[in-house]
């Protein structure tokens, strides 16, 4: 991959090809409205930078949250025919570059790819809740503590899901899955190796 450029504007020609990647990637359930990433990027809430090869192979979304000290790479993708050469890598690196808070976070079904570079896996079990439905499915959540501590308070943990959850999954404040989840986190949260 030869560029890594942030998206500012959706008045671009790789604005559209992030769009094509992103619904040829994620299902439906997982999938953010694209007006609310376009509004959420506008708002420069998101950071969206895509990796170009001749053409965009892949992208990244970087949810910073500067009030509560923590990002979420929300969405990262490469394209099919690019998969399992290294893009996924290089752009996830890319992200952890830019990362200035101290906790980056990761939702994920398939891990692999984020523990070779250093994530770590929360102990406790993670249900991210669907954007299609009021159901939620079990992912892994990781982080990347910058100041690489394992143990991080319940207190701010609950405060960050919470933020994820209404900010992020656009749940209201009496939704149940947030209570759900926040119950699953324990007293004593650890980072630890997949």
């Amino acid at each position: 991959m030869k560029i890594t450029q942030q998206i500012t504007s959706i008045n671009t020609n790789y604005w559209q090809q992030f769009i094509d990647i992103y619904y040829q990637t994620f299902p439906n359930w997982e999938r953010e409205p694209i007006d609310s990433i376009a509004k959420q990027i506008q708002n420069g809430n998101y950071l969206l930078f895509v990796g170009i090869d001749n053409k965009v192979v892949g992208f990244y979304i970087l949810d910073i949250v500067t009030k509560l000290n923590y990002a979420v790479l929300t969405y990262l993708a490469v394209i099919k025919s690019k998969r399992n050469q290294g893009y996924g890598i290089s752009l996830c690196k890319d992200a952890i570059n830019r990362c200035k808070m101290d906790l980056l976070l990761v939702e994920a079904e398939y891990p692999n790819l984020y523990s070779k570079i250093g994530f770590k896996k929360f102990n406790f079990t993670y249900q991210v809740p669907k954007f299609t439905t009021s159901d939620s499915v079990i992912m892994y959540l990781l982080a990347i503590h910058n100041n690489k501590l394992n143990n991080i308070y319940r207190s701010n943990l609950v405060k960050i899901i919470t933020h994820m959850f209404i900010n992020g999954y656009q749940l209201t404040t009496n939704d149940n899955r947030i209570y759900e989840q926040i119950s699953q986190i324990p007293d004593q949260v650890e980072l630890i190796d997949l």
